[in-house]
């Protein structure tokens, strides 16, 4: 093989990694900003849960206690949900 196409081969590799690093690197940008930091305490009960939060939410403390140990209970960022709701 000749010197040159070895070096024109070598260069093609160089670009398509950079690209690659590149666009990975924005792209783990975005992700990151699109995440939020939460700060949440969880304790269990004999009859439910105490939650607190110290950071991310609109809430301080939440608890919860419920009889059927099967039941679902949502929590978000704005306190609790319904189980039907989506967030």
């Amino acid at each position: 093989m000749k010197q040159s196409n070895i070096f024109t081969i070598v260069i093609l590799f160089l670009a398509i990694f950079l690209v690659g690093a590149i666009s990975y690197s924005s792209f783990e940008e975005e992700k990151q900003s699109d995440t939020a930091n939460f700060e949440i305490s969880i304790q269990k009960k004999d009859d439910g849960v105490k939650l607190k939060c110290s950071e991310g939410c609109s809430w301080k403390k939440l608890s919860y206690s419920h009889s059927d140990k099967n039941h679902i209970q949502k929590i978000n960022e704005h306190g609790m949900v319904t189980a039907s709701s989506e967030n």
